[in-house]
């Protein structure tokens, strides 16, 4: 999954502080969940609209699946996203091993360089084991 855009590889202007950061994770976890498709499509607005989100099309996750790619201004983390359904097919991370943190009320999971998470589905469940 390398950065590109559909506009010929250039990228927005530099979106490098933490609001960014904060949208592109927050769409992550929208677009996983069962959320509505109204709901998907206004998440991927507004992290479309974020300074140097980086586009791509045609891309391919890790299950051979085509989807668009939003990728992070320094590259270290691409969505590879439905076009039909606004679903997470795939997250993957590529930058730097990030270390343990903790704060006073969390704690921080470290990416691995590499990381690769691909979604098959989301939905609604009634009960533990049992699909709706």
């Amino acid at each position: 999954m390398t950065p590109g855009s559909w506009s010929g590889g250039s990228a927005r202007p530099t979106g490098t502080g933490r609001f960014p950061a904060f949208v592109f994770d927050a769409a992550r976890y929208l677009l996983a969940s069962p959320a509505s498709p109204a709901t998907r499509a206004a998440t991927l607005r507004v992290l479309a609209a974020q300074p140097g989100i980086v586009l791509e099309k045609d891309v391919l996750d890790p299950l051979r699946r085509t989807g668009f790619a939003v990728t992070t201004v320094e590259g270290h983390r691409t969505l590879v996203v439905d076009e039909s359904g606004s679903r997470l097919l795939a997250f993957a991370y590529t930058g730097p091993d990030e270390r343990p943190r903790t704060g006073d009320r969390s704690v921080h999971l470290p990416f691995r360089k590499g990381l690769k998470i691909a979604y098959e589905e989301s939905g609604w469940v009634g009960k533990v084991g049992v699909r709706r």
